[in-house]
């Protein structure tokens, strides 16, 4: 099992595929949970049961490759009996997962982690679904950001039972949802629970959980988490568990189908992503930066560096606000990511920003993420701004050939370096430290001190409480809102 280690020993886990030979010790069950208030869930299950299949994938293991996927109290049956031979030789390995029908085309649902075994070896992939029917299945594409995969199977044109995505974002902590899967083997199993928490971010950029209380063990990876509505709300990925080895503990996470839904789309048209680039680092607004600019909320992105990319081409410039990505309210950074990773690579879209307290509107046309990745992008074309100042718990220096040259800057930066930082200021609180470059004071390049004290006794006349100040530090630069009284 893979797992990431986790305070109080905890396990963090993938709802992980099961071995084979644990699938050989149990046959298949059912198990409802019953609530009292509720009179069962049978009708659901039958309605939907037959669109779950167990996925079992066969592939080549390396000789060094230890036993990850085998629970901790089999351990010592497989060293006995199932160790790869010491001639070198490559040893076949089987493992379990679970998968759901989409659509009319045969397509299957699952994790990646489930065919993981078959992306980079030569393997196979059976699919068999409730009435014993079994499949060989091809790997459409797969997603390691979300942990989404799609498989395909030719059932020779007869008609597939197929599940139908729900909206995770109507799911509300509290309510009941059931998981299905083939948990240590155990075909067609099914769990219930209530959703835990939402909105729970475990791994990257892209990643969306809703935390449930309904079991989720090894096996059940790809499996749906459905609402009782009998519609998919999430894939079913992860659990926590106390112990190496151990079973599930009530925390366990599917990947919210608001997340899904777009991957599966991409995966079936093309056979990989295609997210949406725009081209910008940036970061999420704060009250204090909000009112270092004097806007009435800190909602939004601010955009801290510029690629040579569509944000850059169609006019966004550094310190821009970010509100509004194609027609949608931004909250934060990460809302931002996820919306234009979702509009896909070539998408026109409208993006709408707040520059010095103005409305400024731009249209662009999406890049490419994956296309970017791994490639090494330059600074948009721009003029490098500059930075100083001696105040706001600061000890400020301009500038010089000596002072560059000892902080490895270029000969022609511009700025204010910090010399030292009082213990007691709201800088220190903030993080800033010695040798950290101020380029910007709410917008203006910084050159001098004279100029920094300028921007403050504006702010304090103009009746703000804050200066917005751009910090760079090595290849990092972000922006900090600080009290005017230090």
């Amino acid at each position: 099992m893979i797992g990431m280690s986790r305070e109080n020993s905890s396990v963090w886990r993938r709802g992980r595929t099961a071995s084979a030979f644990t699938a050989a010790l149990f046959s298949a069950a059912v198990m409802a949970a019953p609530v009292a208030s509720h009179d069962g869930y049978g009708d659901i299950v039958e309605e939907v049961i037959s669109a779950v299949v167990r996925i079992t994938v066969e592939a080549e293991q390396p000789t060094n490759q230890s036993s990850r996927n085998v629970p901790q109290e089999f351990e010592e049956f497989f060293e006995r009996y199932m160790r790869p031979p010491e001639n070198g030789q490559p040893r076949m390995g089987r493992s379990i997962g679970s998968g759901f029908f989409v659509g009319d085309e045969g397509h299957i649902v699952t994790n990646a982690h489930v065919v993981e075994p078959v992306i980079d070896n030569e393997g196979s992939i059976e699919v068999e679904m409730s009435d014993s029917q079994t499949f060989e299945a091809e790997l459409v594409g797969a997603d390691p950001k979300t942990d989404i995969a799609v498989l395909k199977i030719d059932a020779g044109g007869q008609a597939l039972p197929a599940l139908s995505f729900g909206d995770s974002e109507t799911m509300r902590v509290g309510d009941f949802v059931l998981a299905i899967g083939s948990p240590l083997g155990l075909d067609y199993t099914v769990t219930s629970g209530i959703v835990s928490a939402r909105n729970r971010t475990l791994s990257g950029g892209y990643d969306e959980f809703i935390q449930t209380d309904a079991a989720i063990n090894s096996g059940n990876s790809g499996g749906p988490l459905l609402n009782l509505d009998g519609e998919v709300i999430g894939v079913n990925t992860l659990y926590l568990s106390n112990r190496q080895g151990g079973s599930s503990s009530g925390l366990n996470f599917a990947m919210a189908s608001s997340v899904v839904k777009d991957v599966v789309d991409q995966l079936v048209e093309y056979g990989t992503t295609r997210r949406g680039w725009l081209g910008i680092a940036m970061q999420s607004m704060t009250p204090d930066i909000a009112e270092a600019l004097g806007l009435e909320s800190a909602e939004g992105v601010l955009v801290t560096d510029l690629l040579e990319g569509p944000a850059s081409d169609a006019g966004i410039e550094l310190g821009d606000v970010i509100t509004e990505f194609d027609g949608n309210a931004i909250s934060d950074s990460r809302d931002l990511l996820r919306q234009v990773a979702a509009a896909g690579d070539g998408a026109e879209v409208r993006v709408e920003a707040i520059r010095k307290g103005e409305h400024v509107d731009f249209s662009l046309v999406l890049g490419s993420r994956e296309a970017v990745e791994g490639q090494e992008i330059r600074p948009a074309s721009r003029v490098v701004p500059p930075k100083e100042g001696n105040a706001l718990g600061l000890e400020l220096g301009e500038l010089d050939t000596q002072k560059r040259q000892s902080l490895n800057l270029d000969d022609d930066a511009i700025g204010l370096v910090i010399l030292g930082v009082d213990g007691g200021s709201s800088a220190a609180d903030k993080g800033l430290r010695r040798d950290d470059i101020i380029l910007e004071v709410n917008y203006a390049p910084l050159e001098t001190i004279d100029q920094l004290s300028e921007a403050i006794s504006e702010a304090e006349m103009s009746g703000r409480k804050s200066v917005l100040l751009l910090i760079e530090r090595g290849e990092q630069r972000w922006y900090v809102g600080l009290p005017v009284a230090g």
